[in-house]
């Protein structure tokens, strides 16, 4: 059975996905997270550094009081995405500010969008014009 590119479990909002095989070595990655923090921050201030784990393979890079904010990885596709913090108890507030996010989040990191999987689990995405 194919894989695709994780993404954490629970409210997620929005997933973006670039093209990551260009890159060389762990510095190229660590300088792609910061990028992804710093843009996402200057986005929306309320925002701030997070160092955690949803599962094993998504990592969390942000986070306010309504969501999280993260990143993962797989074969040079890596997914951004963003969703309602699990450990809170407004989540339709939450859900509501991730909504009014989202628009720009997509616009921000999209590079592509899943538009499905085949039976073995393999996804298929397309190119989103800019």
């Amino acid at each position: 059975m194919g894989r695709s590119v994780s993404t954490p479990s629970g409210n997620l909002i929005a997933v973006c996905y670039r093209d990551v095989t260009e890159m060389g070595d762990c510095l190229d990655w660590q300088d792609f997270v910061d990028d992804v923090q710093q843009f996402a921050m200057s986005l929306r201030p309320s925002l701030y550094e997070a160092d955690g784990w949803a599962g094993r393979e998504d990592r969390i890079l942000l986070q306010n009081g309504h969501v999280e904010i993260g990143v993962s990885e797989y074969c040079g596709l890596a997914a951004i995405w963003m969703r309602v913090r699990p450990d809170i108890d407004h989540e339709e507030i939450a859900a509501a500010w991730a909504a009014q996010f989202a628009p720009a989040f997509e616009r921000a990191f999209g590079e592509f969008r899943r538009i499905g999987a085949f039976s073995n689990g393999e996804a298929i995405y397309e190119r989103i014009d800019t």
